[in-house]
């Protein structure tokens, strides 16, 4: 029977093969490792004892770094530069996909490097292929050979986010055009088929106007138990009854004014969003009505979020916070390292139950 592969893609019109003895990876973490971007740099952090994590090496690379992913002996960085002086036709210089070799985490090694056409904004990973967005694209790149990273596929979207459902074989993005006088970002859905790979074809969509009057948070989606998850102020939960049909099942609207880097992922019946002001837990067991569970602030502006083993790990301008969310109710900052950026302020949670 053949299986399909679900490519779900939200467009933001603004801005080789594991080894079996290799640690495990989660985003930007690998076994003891965190790999934190901070401006230019990546900070590589041993985190084997998370009440203390320790620097090992500060990695500087040209351009502003977007995002890390770290697997197996490899680390993937996408970093971006100013749109203001480069040639069209050429796309902008330094912004694209670095690799870099980690088998000595001391001492990292860059290897390959694949020019993005646009401002990269994020990537997810399937074997030996990394889908990368940009403002204006969606490209397949081929990371078999980590010397030379090769283009397989581009579509011509743009993307803002991308999750990689890995148990259901999908693939998610988001997409939206973000309005800095009111600080709202609309998207709408895209949905692939990946029945090959390396050349995604467009199945479904729902519009930027999802219903009639609303439109549809773009800043990024996680997929969890047949549903996508959008967020921009606030979370909206789309059904995703088959290939082809999407409908909005549920919202939680958050509206303060201000347009900010909001990113989510889910965990059970559990969404982690990033807000403006923090961390925030939501509730979903019952997709159509979302429910805050618990809130976590932080004077952090927080670019990256990733969980593992009941931990969910914080990336900011200001640092890295740990913080243990295993009850909703009692959330407990575990560790954190702090950055040079002036706001290093990590104060202790305070738990928001609903009940």
């Amino acid at each position: 029977m053949r299986r399909v592969f679900i490519f779900a893609l939200l467009l933001l019109l603004l801005p080789a093969c594991g080894q079996t003895d290799l640690p495990p990876s989660t985003g930007f973490l690998q076994g003891n490792l965190a790999f934190l971007p901070y401006q230019d740099e990546v900070h590589i952090l041993d985190i084997a004892n998370e009440a203390q994590p320790q620097l090992l090496h500060t990695l500087t690379l040209p351009a502003y770094v977007v995002k890390v992913l770290a697997n197996g002996r490899f680390l993937y960085v996408l970093q971006n530069t100013s749109g203001t002086s480069w040639d069209g036709n050429a796309g902008p210089p330094d912004a694209g996909l670095q690799i870099v070799d980690i088998s000595n985490p001391r001492q990292p090694q860059l290897r390959g490097f694949f020019r993005t056409p646009d401002l990269p904004t994020d990537m997810v990973q399937n074997q030996e292929l990394l889908y990368v967005a940009d403002w204006s694209h969606i490209t397949v790149v081929d990371v078999r050979n980590p010397d030379a990273p090769k283009e397989r596929h581009t579509i011509d979207q743009g993307a803002g986010g991308l999750a990689f459902d890995g148990t259901q074989l999908q693939l998610v993005s988001s997409w939206g055009g973000c309005s800095f006088r009111s600080g709202y970002c609309q998207g709408g859905l895209h949905r692939f088929d990946l029945a090959d790979p390396a050349q995604p074809q467009l199945i479904g969509e729902m519009t930027a106007e999802a219903q009639p009057g609303e439109q549809l948070p773009g800043l990024d989606v996680a997929l969890g138990n047949g549903y996508a998850l959008a967020t921009g102020k606030g979370v909206w939960v789309v059904h995703l009854a088959d290939g082809q049909t999407m409908q909005i099942d549920g919202r939680f609207p958050l509206d303060n004014g201000w347009l900010y880097d909001a990113k989510i992922i889910v965990e059970g019946n559990i969404a982690y969003v990033t807000q403006h002001d923090g961390l925030q837990l939501l509730d979903i067991s019952q997709p159509e009505a979302p429910q805050p569970l618990a809130h976590y602030p932080t004077s952090n502006q927080l670019v990256d979020l990733t969980w593992r083993d009941g931990r969910i790990y914080l990336a900011g301008w200001s640092g890295l916070e740990i913080v243990d969310v295993r009850d909703p109710n009692n959330l407990k900052q575990i560790g954190t390292y702090a950055t040079d950026y002036p706001a290093q302020l990590f104060p202790q949670p305070t738990a928001t139950p609903t009940n």
